[in-house]
C-alpha cells in the first residue's frame, strides 16, 4: 500500500498562479494533514481537481487555517 501525505498547501493562495501539490498516480491513500485550503469554496475546487487526478482514497484532517477562517462547520458539512 502506498500512502502520500500532503499538508500546508494553503491552496487558496495559489489558485491564480496554477500551482498545486503533486499527486502521486500510484498512491492508494492520500492524507491531507491540514491547512490545504482556507475556505469551503476552496475545498470544493481543490478536491474536485484532486479527485479527477487520482482514484486513491482521500483522508482529510482539518488544520488551523480551516478553523481560523471561522467556517469550520460549513467546511465539515461540505
Amino acid at each position: 500500500m502506498k500512502i502520500q501525505v500532503l499538508s500546508d498547501a494553503h491552496r487558496n493562495h495559489y489558485f491564480e498562479s496554477g500551482w498545486e501539490p503533486k499527486i502521486s498516480p500510484s498512491a492508494d491513500i492520500i492524507i491531507c494533514a491540514g491547512d490545504m485550503v482556507g475556505s469551503p469554496e476552496g475545498a470544493n475546487r481543490y478536491f474536485t481537481s484532486m479527485r479527477a487526478k487520482t482514484k486513491a482514497k482521500i483522508l482529510y484532517v482539518l488544520g488551523n487555517h480551516e478553523y481560523w477562517e471561522h467556517k469550520i462547520n460549513t467546511t465539515y458539512q461540505q
